[in-house]
This record gives structure tokens, C-alpha cells and sequence, in this order.
């Protein structure tokens, strides 16, 4: 579990899936989609698989981008998508924080790490 609170930290290929408040984990994915035989140069699906609160985990979201536009890696394009549902379900469950509730930095365009595709 370290390790995939390692990927949403700063430097890490997550951080846009970080939630003020709770300790998150989890892991990007960037794939090219199979095409006649071979992969699409231009096709992908992007991916972010995280858990929280990570201290002692309640919930497990899975979020999948088939062909995003513009950017396309998973902790740009589903990570923040994570981030939102996630945070939604811990209010309305009233799961404790496990974080202090302090405003977290959001990386600049091009900071967060790359994952290979």
C-alpha cells in the first residue's frame, strides 16, 4: 500500500487524484488501443485504480478514459476524475479523516511524472 501512496505524491504520475483530508493510493495506466493487428499511435485508454481513506481503506474506484482528447496520460486525464468521485463517497459515508485538512498543491501543467506507453 506504501507504494501506491507514493504514486499520487507529488512526483509521482497521480497527484491530481490527492483528496484534502484523506490519505489516498492508487495507480495510473496509459495503453494504446489494439488496432487492425497492432496498436493505434493515437488511441489510448487512460486509467486511475485508487483506494482511501489509505490508513485503513473503505472504498476502491476504478476510473477508465477510453480515446481522451488532448492529454492522455492516467494521471492527468483520470486521476482528477477519481479524486472528485472519491471525495464525494468519503463525505456521504462520513469516513474520518485520516489527513490534515490542509490545501494540497495541484502540479502544473507537465510536473507529474509520465508513465511509459
Amino acid at each position: 500500500r506504501s507504494m501506491l501512496e507514493l504514486a499520487v505524491q507529488p512526483g509521482g504520475t497521480g497527484p491530481r487524484a490527492r483528496i484534502m483530508g484523506w490519505r489516498v493510493a492508487g495507480k495510473t495506466g496509459t495503453a494504446h488501443k489494439p488496432d487492425h493487428g497492432g496498436y493505434a499511435a493515437d488511441k489510448y485508454l487512460s486509467s486511475f485504480v485508487g483506494l482511501a481513506p489509505a490508513s485503513a481503506p473503505r472504498l476502491v474506484i476504478a476510473v477508465m478514459i477510453d480515446e481522451p482528447l488532448g492529454q492522455y496520460y492516467g494521471g492527468a486525464v483520470a486521476a482528477p476524475v477519481f479524486a472528485q468521485v472519491m471525495q464525494g463517497a468519503l463525505r456521504m459515508l462520513e469516513v474520518p479523516h485520516d489527513a490534515p485538512l490542509e490545501p494540497l498543491p495541484v502540479p502544473g501543467e507537465g510536473e507529474e511524472a509520465k508513465e511509459s506507453t
